[in-house]
């Protein structure tokens, strides 16, 4: 699959509409100015267009084959996945306190948007990363930050491979500390253990 990142209509987004420039004058995001987020997506434009994309149709052939002994990727899929975590780029925009770069997520959903459309399959488990990261900072206890969000943000663990991911959890540990916030959430979550405890 050939892909081309539309670096020159993001950044035009990125300073017009989401007023980068104006972002990184706030203590939280100054190391996010317009040239930073140039040089980073220029980056993320070699990896999606480089990397991702080429690996794109091999997910599509071969697909992710469960056995008895596990789940096999497809080829390519765990080099691939080194690559990203070795360039940093699962903590873009999470707290430098956990290993992240703590940049504006607007840049963070520009780099996404790239690496998504050059493999949106592979992708996916970035994606859940991002999301788990994202909820872990701002409604976990102190305790479970320190537990698990180094290593989401460093991408040595990704959201499907940890247990957090499981339903279990979720009831257990997640869904006392959110209760009320979420008003279409009960008790009543138990119901969604399956067997093996896993979504």
């Amino acid at each position: 699959m050939s892909y081309r990142a539309p670096i020159q209509e993001q950044l035009f987004v990125l300073e017009t509409v989401a007023e980068l420039a104006a972002l990184a004058e706030l203590p939280r995001f100054e190391s996010g100015t317009p040239d930073v987020a140039a040089a980073i997506l220029e980056e993320s434009r070699k990896l999606a267009e480089n990397i991702f994309a080429p690996l794109n149709s091999i997910g599509d052939i071969q697909g992710a084959r469960r056995s008895a002994h596990g789940v096999t990727l497809p080829a390519g899929f765990d080099e691939v996945y080194n690559h990203y975590v070795n360039g940093s780029w699962a903590g873009l925009t999470a707290d430098v306190a956990f290993g992240g770069q703590r940049l504006p997520f607007d840049l963070g959903c520009a780099v996404q948007e790239q690496l998504s459309s050059a493999n949106m399959a592979f992708s996916l488990c970035m994606m859940l990363t991002q999301g788990a990261i994202e909820a872990l900072s701002v409604h976990a206890s102190e305790g479970l930050k320190r537990t698990y969000l180094a290593n989401l943000v460093s991408g040595n663990e990704s959201f499907p491979r940890t247990k957090i991911a499981t339903a279990e959890f979720f009831v257990q540990q997640i869904l006392p500390q959110v209760n009320g916030l979420l008003p279409a959430v009960t008790s009543d979550a138990t119901a969604l253990l399956s067997a093996d405890n896993d979504w």
